[in-house]
This record gives structure tokens, sequence and C-alpha cells, in this order.
């Protein structure tokens, strides 16, 4: 294994086809049919891009059913694409730019029309979706959530509109999931 690995690490260009095949179905989880997936993502060390990662964890202490599965990541990799495969739907949630500190902003999101040139560290959602339809022959409806942020320096507190945030994310999340349960 270690040999894999290295060679890996050597071979930027190595793209996600050199890896899995195409085309592969979707391995069958015991929860598949109205499974949701919930990804908290962002850096814990640069302030309220943090706030995907609290959120989440946040989310891990509810009881939010056994068709319900959050991931808190640093960052979202191609690793990622084999659980958005099994999902019925996947939330996405992240920080973001361009607004005023602590909006939340809610989208619809699809699978990106042309594959990442390579096997990045990191990969952007709609990436994520294309390789889940690419390799695993499914594509969820996705939902990006974003929250403003304020303040992106080194630091682990997030900013007080950000905090004050949270509870409006939980809700969204909740207020997703009960949709997804109206329609089994």
């Amino acid at each position: 294994m270690p040999e894999k690995m290295s060679i890996l690490k050597m071979n930027s260009r190595l793209t996600l086809q050199d890896l899995y095949c195409s085309g592969r179905p979707a391995p069958e989880g015991p929860t598949t049919k109205g499974k949701v997936l919930i990804i908290g993502y962002g850096n814990s060390l640069r302030g309220d891009d943090g706030v995907g990662l609290i959120a989440a964890e946040r989310l891990l202490d509810l009881n939010l059913g056994e068709q319900t599965e959050v991931l808190v990541r640093q960052q979202l990799t191609p690793e990622l694409a084999e659980p958005i495969s099994r999902a019925n739907l996947v939330i996405f949630i992240d920080a973001s730019v361009g607004a005023a500190a602590g909006t939340i902003t809610s989208r619809s999101i699809a699978a990106a029309t042309s594959p990442q040139s390579s096997l990045d560290h990191d990969c952007e959602a709609p990436v994520l979706l294309r390789y889940a339809k690419e390799f695993y022959g499914k594509t969820p409806e996705a939902v990006l959530l974003t929250v403003a942020g304020d303040c992106f320096d080194y630091g682990h507190e997030l900013s007080t509109a950000v905090s004050a945030a949270i509870p409006e994310i939980m809700k969204r999340v909740e207020e997703l999931l009960l949709e997804v349960e109206q329609r089994r």
C-alpha cells in the first residue's frame, strides 16, 4: 500500500478516471432510499470559514434519524463521491463572501458539466456531483447552504454575526429534512 500512496502523490496529473472504472454502480447501503447526506466543511483555523464544520458538529448532536448522515470535513475531496452517490439529497454547508456577514443563502446545485482536470486535494460541490454520476451512476439532488462571513483571519472563533446565523442554518436543514420526509 505505501508504494501506491507514493505514486499518487508523485503524479499530480492522475485523474479519477485512472483510479475508478467508469460506470461502476453505486454501492448498496442499508439505507439508500430517501437518504440525506449533510456535509459541513471549511477551515476551522480561519475564523468564519469554519461555520460549515460547526453547523455539522451541532447537527451530529441531534437525532436526525437513520436516513440522515452528517459528515464534518475540512475540505471536499474526490472520495466523497461514493457516499454522495448513495444519497437522494445532499446538503452542503459552507462559508461564503460577498454579502453582509451572517446572511444565509440557499440554492440548488447541479453536477459540473466538465470534469476537474486532475485529482486535486479539494473539489467543488458540483464536481463531486459529477463524479458521483460518472463513477457510481447516480447524481442526487443537492443544496448549498452558505453563510456570509465577516472575518477569515487566523483563529478558531466565529464572528458575532456568523455565530448568530447558526440557529437559522439548523432550522433550514430541518426544513429540508421535512420536505424529504413528506416525499417518502
